[in-house]
C-alpha cells in the first residue's frame, strides 16, 4: 500500500473487558452504538446465536467499520467454537486493524497467550497489524505497574501503543492521532496477506442489518447512527487538537499567565535559546517579544533540526532516489513542528488582560499585524480584544491641499481611517497575506503568510482570526498611500467564517477578494451579494492572466497568474487608492464594540468597575483648560512645593553670618508652607482617587490605574496638540522677525507670548505620576504639621504610603526624584519603602540605574531589557527619577543572592527645557545622586563619542570624593547606542584607551584637590575599559514610521543583560531598609554640597581654585601695600613733614605694587 491516508478501515476490537472494549468502539465512532454494560453472565458459553457486533460510520473523512468481538476471550470457548465467530469477523480485501484493549495493571501471562492464539486464528500476520490500546490513568501518569506480560505484548506489537486519557469525551489523545498511527502501520504493506493466511471467506453479511422499525418509528441507518454526528464529531476533534497543542507547548488555557510572572528574572530570560525545546517555546517567544525582536515568531525547535529523512540502505540508483516514496514527516515518528502563529495565538489565549495588552503593544512595536477578532479554540466564541489596543499610538505625516506637511499622533482605538478588508474564498495559488505585505511594507512580514519561516499546513489557531495593521505615511513622495489606512485580513477560507466576514464587509471602505475561478460555483451566492453591494470591490483571480479590468459600477478584477509581482503590487495599490478616493466611509476600532454578536474583553466585570471609577474622577476635569488642571486640582505640588524645596536647599547651604538666625527663619518659612499645603486639604479629584484605591480590589485597582492613564491622555491630547501647534506657529513668527533684525515692540510682544506658551506647555504636562506626587505632598504636609486630626482623616492619610507600596509591588513605578522641583520627597519615599518592607519583608535588592543624555534611548533600552513600560518619545519624556521593582524567580535567587532588582530610570541630561533655564547644576546633582544610588549604573551614550558624559562623570567623581563621610562604591558600564559598525569595539580600542587615561587623569586631579588617596577613576567608580563598554546597533531597521525594530538591537540588549547579571551575581545588593537609609544619607549629603555642581568639569574646578588662590594673594598684596602706604603717610603727618596729602602721593606709593600685580 502506498503511504498516505487510508480511506476505508475495518477495525477489530479484542479485549477481555466487554464494557471497556465497547467504550473504545463508541469513542472512535463518536456515538454510543455498543452497549457498555457487561452481559449478565460472562462465564458460561455464549449462545450460538451470539456473534460479533458491527457498526459503521464516517469519521474524519473515512469509512470506518468496527467489529466488536465480546466473547472471543471466554476461556470456555474451544478453538472449534471460536472459528465461526472469527469467520464472521473476517472481511473482504479491506485493510484490517486489530485494537487490543488491555488493562495494563491486571494483564496476565495467561491473557497474553489467549490473545496470541486468537490473533493466530485470524492470521499469523495479525500481530503485525495490532495496536495496544489502554485507558487506565496509571499508564498516562507513568507510574503504573509494568507487568512482564504487558511488556512482552508491547514488544510483539513492535511498541505500537495508543492511550486514551478518558473515554467520556475527547481529551489528550484524539481519534485523529490514532488514525495517524494506523496509517503509519499500514504503510508497511496491506492486510490482504492476512486474508490469504486465514483461508477463510465470508460475505458482507458480517455486519448484520438492523431490525425493521416499528410502525411510525423512523429507521436509523448507519449514516444516521454514526455519520449523522459527523459535525459533532468534527467539533470534538477540533477541540482536541488545540488541547494537544497547548499541552505540547506547556500551556493551560484555564490558568492564565500573568504579566508579573512573565517579567520576573528567570534562567530563560538570561539565555538566548535557539533552537529550543517545544516546552520552552512559549517562554522563549515571550522573552524575545519583550525585547522587541520580531524574529520571535520564527524560533526553531530542536525537533526541526532532526526532521531529515534518511533511507535504510544505500539508494544509489537514480530512479530509487527520485521516485521512491518515503514516510511522511507528519507521521507519528515525525511530528510536525508547531506552527509559529499557533505559538503566538496560544500565548494570547492563555494570558490575562494585562499580559495580552503587553503582547499586543510589543507586536505593534515590531510592526506586526494585531489580532482584531479572535475565535476561542474551545468555545468557538469570537472575541474583540479592544482593551489590548488602548495604549497603542501611531504617528504619521500627511500633506494638506496647500502642500503643508501635517504631523498626527493618535491612539489607534480612536483613529478614524479608511479600512481595506481582504478575504480568500477556497484555495488559491497566491498568498493573500503576502500580497498585503507588499502593499504595506515589502521588506517586512507584517502579516504571516505561507512562505514565512516555519510555516506549514498544520496550523490550528490562526484560521478565523482577523488581524489589523495600519499603513502610516511619512509625508514624503515615496509613500504608498497619502494618509493613514487600516488593512484587515481574515485568515482562512472566508466562506467558513460568516460572522467575521459579515462584520468586516459592513465596516470596510474597500473589500478585496482572492479566489480561484474554478471554485466560483461553491461561493457564487456570497460573491454575488458582495458584487451587488455599493462598496468598492476588487477581485483578485489567481488563475487569470489579465491586468486590471473595471466594470461600470466600480468593481475591479486583477489577474495574478504568471504576472510580475511588482506589476501586481502597482496595479493593486493604484486600484485601492482609486477606490478610497471615491469612498467616504471611515473605520474606528471602538465602533466594533457596538457589534452584538461578538464577545468583548472590556465586558469583564473587573475591567468595567475600573473604568467606571476612572470616568467618575475624569468627569471633574471637564470644562477646564489643560494647563490649569494641576493648579486647580493638585495645589500641593505647584509653587508651594517648589518654594519649600528652594528653602530646604538654602537651609543646608547657609552663609557664614548669623547662621542660627538664618536657620530659624528658614525653618519657620518651611513650616508655614507646609501649613498652607495642609489648608488646601484634599481636592475633589484626590478624594475620589484615594477613595477608589481604598475600595477597589487587586485587579480592579490595576484596571483603574490603566483606565485613568488612558482616559487622561484622551482628555488632554487634543489641547496639547493645539498648544504645540500654536507654539510652532509663534516660534516661526519670532524667527521671521529675527531674520529681519526687528527690534520693535512687536518682537518683544511675540517673544513674550512665546514664553507664555512655553509655560503653558510645561503646566499642561499632566499624568498619573502627578497624582502620586500630590499624594506624596499631602502625606508630607500631614506628617510635618502637628494639628489635631479626626480619626477617619488620620487613617485615610496613613494609608497613602501603603497604596503606593502595593502598587510598587505589582510593578508600578514610583517617582523617586521630582523632576520639576529637582528634589527628593524623603518623608514620602521613606514611608513607602517602610510599607514595602511590611508587605514583602526586608528583601534584598540590587539597584540598577541608568544615566545618559536626553533622547539617547535609556528608557527604550530598559523597557526592552526588562519588559517595563517607562515613557518613551522624542524630547524630555521622563522627568526626574523613577524606580521600579523586578522580581527574581525562586530558581534564580540562590544564584543571584537577592530577591528583586530595583531599576532607576532618569530624565535625560543636557535637556533643553522649554523655559530655557540652565540645567548644569541640576544635571550634575542628578548624575551624582543616580550613580551613588545604584550598585551598577549604565552610562548611556548616543553614538561613539563619550565627551558629554565624560564631563558629567568628572563632576560625579569630584562630588564623591568631597562627600567623604558617605562611603560609596558604585560601578558602571558604558553603552554606546546607534553604532552601526559591528567592528566598532575593535576600531575604538584606541579611543577607549584615551577615555580611560582621561578619566584617570581627572580622578587624580580631583583626588589632589580633595586630599584623597584615589589614584585612578576605578578607585572611585569601578570600571574596566576592556570589558565594560558595549556597542548597540541602531534601534530601527529602516526609517519610521513603518520600520520594524532592528533584531540586532534586541541581541545587543540580551548580551548587555547577560553582562549585567554576571556582575550582579558577585554582589549581595542591600536590603530595602538599607536602601532607604542610602537614599536619605546620599540626598542629605548632596544638599550640603553646593560648590562642585556649578562647574562643567573637574578642570574648571581646578582652574577656579587656582584663580581663587591667586586672587587671594593679589588681594593681600594690594591690601598690604595700602597698609604700608597708610602707615608711612601717617608717620609723616605725625612728624609734621606732610601737611596735605595729594593724589600723586598715593599714586606714587602704590605704583610699584600695582606694576607687580599687573605683571602677574
Amino acid at each position: 500500500m502506498a503511504s498516505g491516508k487510508v480511506s476505508k478501515l475495518i477495525i477489530v476490537l479484542l479485549g477481555r473487558s466487554f464494557s471497556e472494549s465497547s467504550r473504545v468502539g463508541n469513542f472512535i465512532l463518536g456515538v454510543n452504538v455498543f452497549n457498555t454494560e457487561d452481559p449478565p453472565s460472562s462465564v458460561g458459553p455464549p449462545p450460538s446465536s451470539v456473534g460479533p457486533l458491527c457498526s459503521k460510520g464516517q469519521v474524519e473523512g473515512r469509512i470506518v467499520s468496527i467489529i466488536h468481538t465480546p466473547h472471543l476471550y471466554n476461556p470456555q470457548l474451544s478453538l472449534e467454537e471460536l472459528t465461526p465467530i472469527i469467520n464472521q469477523s473476517v472481511s473482504l480485501a479491506e485493510p484490517r486493524v486489530f485494537l487490543l484493549v488491555i488493562q495494563s495493571h491486571s494483564f496476565t501471562e495467561e491473557d497474553r497467550r489467549r490473545l496470541r492464539s486468537i490473533l493466530k486464528s485470524f492470521s499469523v500476520q495479525a500481530i503485525n497489524y495490532s495496536i495496544v490500546i489502554t485507558a487506565d490513568p496509571e499508564v498516562e501518569n507513568g507510574y503504573g505497574r509494568k507487568c512482564n506480560a504487558f511488556e512482552q505484548l508491547m514488544k510483539e506489537c513492535h511498541g505500537r501503543h495508543h492511550h486514551f486519557t478518558q473515554l467520556q469525551k475527547y481529551s489528550k489523545y484524539s481519534v485523529g492521532y490514532l488514525f495517524e498511527k494506523i496509517d503509519q502501520m499500514l504503510t508497511c504493506g496491506t492486510s490482504e496477506n492476512i486474508l490469504k493466511e486465514t483461508h477463510l471467506h465470508i460475505d458482507s453479511a458480517a455486519c448484520p442489518k438492523q431490525e425493521p422499525a416499528e410502525k411510525g418509528q423512523k429507521t436509523r441507518t448507519d449514516h444516521e447512527l454514526v455519520g449523522g454526528s459527523i459535525s459533532e464529531e468534527k467539533k470534538k476533534l477540533e477541540k482536541t487538537k488545540p488541547e494537544e497543542l497547548f499541552i505540547r507547548i506547556n500551556l493551560n488555557e484555564k490558568h492564565k499567565k500573568k504579566m508579573s510572572d512573565v517579567l520576573q528574572i528567570t534562567s530563560c530570560s538570561l539565555h538566548w535559546k535557539e533552537p529550543c525545546a517545544e516546552k520552552e517555546l512559549v517562554e522563549t517567544f515571550l522573552q524575545r517579544m519583550i525585547m522587541m525582536d520580531y524574529r520571535a515568531r520564527y524560533i526553531r525547535t530542536n525537533s526541526e533540526l532532526t526532521d531529515l529523512n534518511t533511507g535504510d540502505g544505500d539508494d544509489d540508483e537514480f530512479a530509487d532516489f527520485i521516485f521512491k516514496e518515503t514516510a511522511s514527516l507528519d507521521s507519528e515518528s515525525h511530528k510536525s513542528p508547531v506552527h509559529p502563529m499557533d505559538v503566538q495565538m496560544a500565548v494570547f489565549h492563555c494570558s490575562d488582560h494585562f499580559l495580552k495588552q503587553l503582547i499586543v503593544n510589543k507586536l505593534a512595536q515590531c510592526q506586526y499585524a494585531l489580532p482584531l477578532l479572535v475565535p476561542n479554540p474551545f468555545t468557538r466564541e469570537t472575541e474583540f480584544p479592544l482593551w489590548t489596543f488602548r495604549q497603542i499610538r501611531k504617528s504619521w505625516k500627511t500633506t494638506d491641499s496647500s502642500g503643508n506637511v501635517i504631523s498626527k499622533t493618535q491612539a489607534v482605538y480612536e483613529a478614524e481611517t479608511p479600512m481595506v478588508a481582504f478575504f480568500r474564498f477556497g484555495s488559491a495559488s497566491s498568498s493573500k497575506s503576502q500580497l498585503m505585505n507588499s502593499l504595506i511594507n515589502h521588506k517586512h512580514h507584517t502579516f504571516f503568510h505561507r512562505h514565512c519561516p516555519g510555516s506549514s499546513k498544520n496550523r490550528l489557531l490562526l484560521d478565523g482570526v482577523v488581524e489589523i495593521a495600519w499603513y502610516c505615511p511619512s509625508g514624503k513622495e515615496t509613500d504608498y498611500f497619502p494618509d493613514c489606512v487600516a488593512f484587515c485580513n481574515l485568515h482562512g477560507d472566508a466562506g467558513t467564517y460568516e460572522e467575521q466576514l459579515e462584520i468586516l464587509t459592513e465596516m470596510s471602505s474597500v473589500n478585496v477578494i482572492l479566489f480561484s475561478g474554478s471554485e466560483k460555483a461553491t461561493y457564487m451566492e456570497i460573491l454575488q451579494k458582495l458584487f451587488r453591494d455599493t462598496k468598492p470591490l476588487i477581485f483578485l483571480l489567481s488563475e487569470d492572466e489579465s491586468g486590471v479590468t473595471r466594470t461600470r459600477n466600480g468593481k475591479y478584477r486583477i489577474g495574478l497568474k504568471d504576472r510580475n509581482q511588482l506589476d501586481i503590487d502597482k496595479n493593486l495599490r493604484t486600484t485601492i487608492k482609486e477606490c478610497l478616493s471615491k469612498s467616504s466611509s471611515n473605520f474606528k476600532l471602538e465602533d466594533l464594540y457596538k457589534t452584538e454578536v461578538i464577545k468583548k474583553d472590556e465586558d469583564d466585570p473587573e475591567c468595567k468597575r475600573g473604568k467606571e471609577a476612572a470616568e467618575m474622577i475624569l468627569s471633574q476635569l471637564e470644562g477646564n483648560e489643560v494647563w490649569t488642571l494641576k493648579e486647580q486640582h493638585l495645589p500641593c505640588q505647584g509653587k508651594l512645593w517648589h518654594d519649600w524645596c528652594e528653602k530646604n536647599k538654602d537651609l543646608h547651604r547657609l552663609q557664614e553670618n548669623y547662621l542660627e538666625m538664618q536657620k530659624s527663619r528658614k525653618q519657620r518659612e518651611m513650616k508655614e508652607i507646609r501649613e498652607q499645603q495642609q489648608k488646601h486639604r484634599l481636592s475633589g479629584l484626590m478624594k475620589q482617587f484615594i477613595s477608589s484605591l481604598n475600595c477597589l480590589g487587586g485587579n480592579e485597582k490595576l484596571f483603574f490605574l490603566k483606565w485613568f492613564g488612558i482616559l487622561l491622555d484622551k482628555h488632554t491630547s487634543d489641547d496639547l496638540s493645539a498648544l504645540h501647534h500654536k507654539y510652532n506657529e509663534k516660534w516661526t513668527s519670532v524667527l521671521d522677525l529675527k531674520k529681519k533684525h526687528d527690534k520693535s515692540d512687536k518682537m518683544r510682544q511675540e517673544h513674550k507670548e512665546l514664553e507664555e506658551l512655553s509655560e503653558k506647555l510645561n503646566a499642561a504636562n499632566f499624568g498619573l505620576e502627578h497624582i502620586f506626587r500630590e499624594m506624596g505632598q499631602i502625606y508630607e504636609s500631614f506628617i510635618s504639621v502637628q494639628t489635631p486630626k479626626k480619626g477617619s482623616e488620620e487613617e485615610n492619610m496613613s494609608s497613602l504610603p501603603k497604596h503606593a507600596a502595593e502598587l510598587m509591588k505589582s510593578g508600578h513605578p514610583l517617582e523617586l526624584m521630582d523632576g520639576d522641583a529637582a528634589h527628593v520627597p524623603l518623608i514620602w519615599v521613606s514611608a513607602v519603602l517602610d510599607e514595602l518592607v511590611k508587605i514583602l519583608g526586608d528583601q534584598r535588592v540590587f539597584v540598577l540605574s541608568v544615566l545618559g543624555i536626553q533622547s539617547s534611548g535609556k528608557s527604550t533600552m530598559l523597557n526592552a531589557m526588562f519588559g517595563l513600560q517607562f515613557a518613551v518619545s522624542g524630547g524630555r519624556c521622563t522627568r526626574g527619577a523613577f524606580m521600579q521593582l523586578v522580581r527574581v524567580s525562586e530558581e534564580m535567587k540562590k544564584e543571584l543572592k537577592f530577591d528583586y532588582i530595583l531599576i532607576v530610570d532618569t530624565e535625560g541630561l543636557r535637556a533643553l527645557k522649554l523655559a530655557g533655564k540652565s540645567t548644569r547644576h541640576h544635571d550634575n546633582e542628578l548624575a551624582t545622586f543616580v550613580v551613588g544610588l545604584g550598585n551598577l549604573t549604565l552610562i548611556n551614550i548616543f553614538g561613539e563619542n563619550p565627551a558629554e558624559m565624560q564631563d558629567i562623570l568628572q563632576i560625579v567623581v569630584q562630588a564623591f570624593l568631597r562627600m567623604k563621610k558617605f562611603r560609596l562604591n558604585p560601578s558602571c558600564l558604558f553603552v554606546h547606542q546607534n553604532v552601526s559598525d559591528i567592528t566598532a569595539g575593535e576600531k575604538n580600542m584606541e579611543g577607549r584607551r584615551r577615555l580611560q587615561e582621561k578619566l584617570n587623569e581627572i580622578a587624580k586631579l580631583a583626588a589632589k584637590e580633595e586630599d584623597s588617596e584615589a589614584e585612578c577613576f576605578s578607585d572611585v567608580i569601578k570600571f574596566n575599559v576592556q570589558d565594560d563598554v558595549y556597542y548597540f546597533a541602531q534601534l530601527w531597521e529602516g526609517s519610521p514610521p513603518m520600520a520594524p525594530p532592528n533584531p540586532e538591537y534586541s541581541r545587543n540588549v540580551q548580551d548587555l543583560k547577560n553582562a549585567i547579571f554576571n556582575k550582579v551575581s558577585k554582589s549581595p545588593g542591600s536590603t530595602l531598609s538599607q536602601f532607604k537609609s542610602r537614599i536619605s544619607d546620599l540626598w542629605n549629603a548632596l544638599l550640603n554640597e553646593n560648590f562642585v555642581f556649578s562647574f562643567k568639569n573637574t578642570l574648571e574646578i581646578s582652574v577656579y581654585r587656582k584663580l581663587e588662590n591667586e586672587f587671594g594673594k593679589w588681594t593681600w598684596t594690594l591690601r598690604r601695600a595700602m597698609l604700608d602706604t597708610e602707615e608711612k603717610l601717617h608717620n609723616r603727618i605725625e612728624n609734621e613733614k606732610l601737611k596735605k596729602i595729594e593724589e600723586r602721593d598715593l599714586y606714587s606709593s602704590m605704583k610699584r605694587p600695582k606694576r607687580k600685580w599687573t605683571n602677574q
